[in-house]
Formats: structure tokens, sequence, C-alpha cells
């Protein structure tokens, strides 16, 4: 089995460094546009988790995937996190200085969704730790499908089941439901495309910072790859770390190329 020696790219800094809003060192830590993003994301996701009881693992992870691109294996542990944080900073909140408290039904739900949150959330996080990142992925386009069928069939927004029809419940239009519910939808969708194609941009605008910093150092999966002149031949040195059943030994590989005389 292979394995590779991670060190620490010189371009990584940089690349922080290239989103800091002024020049104090000090204050570059908060006034950063990407430091920003994640709070705004993580602000209007509180927002609508305090309306749907989930938001903020839904904006984290689609912040952190769409725009700045990390994978989905470390963007889902994050969001699980996010949300638990979120979740018991609300619940003493509300039980310590909302005056109205828990509605009866809220424990009845706590009841039945805790013993499968405790143990699934930290389940999932580590199987999807095997997996392949696209392997994550389809199983979450998978269930984020099966959801939204789900929650059209038991809200069934062009019908009046859950409006004024059933005794105590809100006074809603089927009409209403049904636009206000494809406007959140196709909102979305948009929100998300967006997203993608700003961090397609974002991408291109590191791939350029890293080119820069390395100065002839190629970073690749496969090793550290050195690129240097000698009496006019360009000489390629490339250093891969090795596991076990190579020897534990590190291979260096030299080839020299006469540059073209064009």
């Amino acid at each position: 089995r292979k394995f590779y020696l991670v060190l620490a790219p010189p371009h990584l800094p940089r690349i922080w460094r290239d989103a800091d809003l002024v020049s104090n060192k000090y204050l570059a830590l908060v006034l950063n546009w990407k430091a920003l993003v994640l709070l705004g994301a993580g602000f209007l996701g509180g927002i609508f988790t305090s309306m749907s009881g989930s938001g903020i693992d839904i904006c984290s992870f689609s912040v952190l995937t769409l725009f700045f691109r990390i994978t989905e294996k470390t963007a889902t542990p994050t969001s699980v996190v996010l949300m638990a944080i979120n979740t018991l900073i609300a619940t003493v909140y509300t039980k310590y200085f909302d005056d109205d408290g828990f509605h009866p039904l809220v424990w009845e739900f706590f009841s039945v969704c805790a013993p499968i949150v405790v143990i699934g959330a930290p389940l999932g996080s580590m199987i999807s730790s095997f997996v392949h990142r696209l392997v994550l992925a389809s199983f979450i386009y998978v269930t984020d499908t099966a959801q939204l069928v789900a929650a059209l069939y038991v809200v069934r927004p062009w019908t009046t089941k859950e409006c004024h029809d059933r005794p105590g419940g809100p006074d809603c239009q089927p009409l209403h439901l049904c636009w206000s519910s494809a406007a959140i939808f196709v909102s979305g969708l948009l929100t998300f495309y967006f997203m993608t194609l700003a961090g397609e941009k974002l991408i291109d605008r590191n791939d350029n910072i890293e080119e820069q910093s390395t100065k002839g150092e190629v970073w690749s999966k496969d090793g550290i790859e050195l690129r240097s002149q000698e009496n006019g031949t360009l000489v390629t040195t490339t250093t891969t770390s090795q596991g076990e059943d190579d020897d534990d030994d590190d291979d260096v590989h030299e080839e020299k190329h006469q540059p073209d005389t064009d």
C-alpha cells in the first residue's frame, strides 16, 4: 500500500491572506472576506434553524462544498458539530430564558429523534471517512431527493389538509402554499448554482496564487516535483513517499531535458 508524505505547501497561507481586507495581521483575523462569508452562513443558518429546526447545517455544508470546494468528507462532520452546538445553545436559552418554555409536543419529538441522532450522527461520520467522496455525494443526492418527495407527500401544499380544515390549524390557501413552495425551491436552486460558479472562479484564483507561490515546485498527490536549470538543461526531480510494501523508502526520480531552442 502506498501512502504520501503531506507537507505544508507554501501557497496555503498566501491563499488565506489574499482574502484579508486590512493589512494589520490582528484585524485580518476577523476582517477577512472568507471568514465573513462563513460567519454570514452561520448567522443565516441560525435564523433558518430557529424557524424550521434545520438550517445552519445546510448553509454551512453548501458554502463549504459548493463555494470553498471542501470535500464532503470534511464538510459533513463539520456541519453536524455546528448543528449540535446550535441546538445546545437554543435548548438552554429556551429552557431558562424563555417564559413559554418548550411545548409538550417538542419533548415527544425529542424522545423519538434523540436516540437516532446520538447513534447515527457519529456512526455516519465514521463510515463516511472510509468511502470515496463521490460515494458520499451520491448518497447525499439520494437522501435529499427522498426527503423532498416525502415532504411534499406529508405537507401536500395543493390541499387544505394542514390548513383550516384541521381543528386549530392555520388559515392558509393551497394556491399560496404552492407558489411559495415553488419560489423557495427555485430560489434555492439559483443560490446553489451561483454559489457553484463563484466556487469555480475561486478555485481558478487559488490556482494562480499557487503557481506564483511555488516558484518551480509542483505539489501533487504523487509527491513534490522540483524543476531547476543546470547548465542549460532542465532537471526534473520527483520525490514520492512509499509505504511498507515498497520497503518504506522514498523514491527519487530525476529526468533531464534539453530546453527548446525555438
